[in-house]
């Protein structure tokens, strides 16, 4: 069945187990191991309160007693009759990898990126599709470099996940948040029952010894309905294409779950800016008119112009004052174009940082076209 037919009713997980309230930390990320998710509804005397995630326990530095209360999310909730197009739409919206699903009111279950990628592996209309056209910029690291580096790249690109490399460039493992965090917080780590032996000094001990050793690789062509397989039946969290045994991008659920929503019925190139959704209508028009412009300009100089997505993260610094950083891809028939804007104290100045860094590539890009058009 076709993706853009599919309801969300059709998907949705209701064989989930919850937690309480009152529920710790260190009980939860427990039953989250055993149960092998990432994502857990909170209930309290029978209704939803929220969601708690694996990656929102590590990350905190909250003590393993604390109560789950005081870490929960709140997702959109997300009503059992919409496509999952536009689900996949909601999720990159508000940065929501799970979300609650209701009818007629009630809580019904709910529905993460894995429950898309299995939707994504039933569709014939993905097989048509290279992996390598949603696969993200690629960086690497040296098997003899030090967990401390692997967390500077991390930090420095703003990716959670780091192919490891010999000396001749041959894929041998890969690094990803999970492990650093680990690594960074052994005293949280051992707390929520990580072996004493998985705390490491990061300036002297090598990547490799944290490294996962058998990624989920996948060949170059592959196909998008293939790789969704893969993930959805649990193989990897993520995808590393290879080439001759060197690695040449990384293909996650948000990239195949961005590719799913730019399927929504609608003229000209499809355009998504998640992170914005707490400002007011003035500025996301402004960002909007902004990213079309870029859009119809990418448009003059290639024949396809696919979409264009825009993240914005907020950090708190200084008090109430925030900085923001906007990360954009715009898919074309000539490439994808990537790019990141750090951190800047105005949104407007962080988005338009952004799409300027892409204006240049796409600019740079079509004049060696002309110019290799002129030497023919």
């Amino acid at each position: 069945m076709k993706i853009d037919n599919l309801k969300v009713k059709d998907i949705v997980d209701e064989e989930f187990f919850s937690v309480s309230t009152e529920d710790n930390l260190k009980e939860v990320l427990n039953k989250i191991r055993q149960e092998n998710v990432f994502a857990v509804p909170v209930m309290k005397d029978g209704e939803l309160e929220g969601m708690i995630t694996w990656r929102e326990i590590i990350q905190r530095s909250a003590p393993p007693k604390t109560k789950v209360k005081k870490l929960l999310k709140h997702p959109p909730k997300i009503d059992s009759d919409i496509t999952v197009v536009e689900l996949a739409e909601k999720m990159l919206e508000t940065g929501s990898r799970a979300v609650p699903v209701y009818e007629s009111g009630e809580f019904l279950g709910i529905v993460t990126q894995s429950e898309v990628m299995g939707a994504v592996s039933k569709d014939n209309s993905f097989s048509n599709k290279k992996v390598s056209s949603i696969s993200t910029e690629l960086k690497t690291i040296n098997e003899d470099e030090t967990i401390g580096k692997a967390k500077a790249v991390m930090r420095e690109n703003r990716i959670a996940r780091l192919p490891v490399v010999d000396g001749e460039g041959r894929l041998t493992g890969s690094v990803d948040l999970s492990g650093l965090v680990r690594t960074f917080h052994p005293e949280k780590a051992m707390k929520l029952g990580e072996k004493k032996g998985d705390s490491l000094p990061e300036r002297d001990s090598p990547v490799t010894s944290i490294m996962n050793k058998t990624p989920l690789t996948l060949p170059k062509d592959t196909n998008i309905q293939e790789v969704a397989k893969k993930i959805s039946e649990g193989d990897g969290l993520y995808a590393i294409t290879i080439d001759n045994g060197k690695p040449q991008g990384i293909v996650t659920p948000k990239d195949i779950t961005e590719l799913v929503a730019s399927r929504k019925k609608e003229e000209g190139a499809y355009i998504q800016v998640a992170g914005v959704k707490e400002f007011d209508s003035f500025i996301k028009d402004k960002i909007l008119d902004s990213a079309e412009r870029k859009v119809q300009k990418a448009g003059r100089m290639f024949r396809d112009v696919q979409r264009l997505i825009l993240h914005v993260k907020t950090q708190n610094v200084e008090g109430n004052q925030r900085q923001y950083s906007t990360r954009g891809r715009l898919y074309t028939s000539n490439g994808l174009f990537t790019a990141t804007q750090d951190w800047e104290w105005d949104l407007l100045d962080s988005v338009q940082g952004c799409l300027e860094k892409i204006d240049k590539q796409m600019t740079k890009k079509h004049e060696k076209q002309i110019d290799r058009n002129r030497g023919k």
